[in-house]
């Protein structure tokens, strides 16, 4: 089997490409901030993202075909009542938005040249 057997090729970029756990903890970051203001101390890089996994999973099981970037702001803002943290609509929106702005890996261009 070749390269050239094959018309496209696809894969997944999260994860792969893009450091979506960065982007993730970078765009909650208001979030974040707010409970490190109340509380002494914002939650961990970890304890964010399984948040984070456990209510995007949640919800991508209850509404499957729903866009990427809406899930974002309907979990930005689970995560906010989860977190006892009041949040506009707008800023759960900015987050979802976020997702154009997650960083490649650093080694991500060169494997694509």
């Amino acid at each position: 089997m070749k390269l050239s057997d094959f018309s496209a090729l696809t894969f997944d970029c999260y994860g792969t490409l893009i450091d979506w756990e960065s982007g993730m903890v970078a765009g909650l970051r208001p979030l974040t901030d707010r409970i490190a203001a109340r509380d002494g101390v914002a939650p961990d890089r970890n304890a964010i993202l399984e948040a984070h996994a456990r209510q995007e999973s949640t919800h991508q099981r209850q509404t499957p075909a729903k866009v990427y970037s809406d899930l974002l702001a309907c979990v930005y803002r689970r995560l906010a009542e989860e977190w006892n943290v009041a949040v506009s609509w707008d800023e759960a929106l900015t987050y979802g938005a976020s997702v154009e702005h997650w960083p490649a890996f650093p080694d991500s261009a060169e494997a694509l040249a």
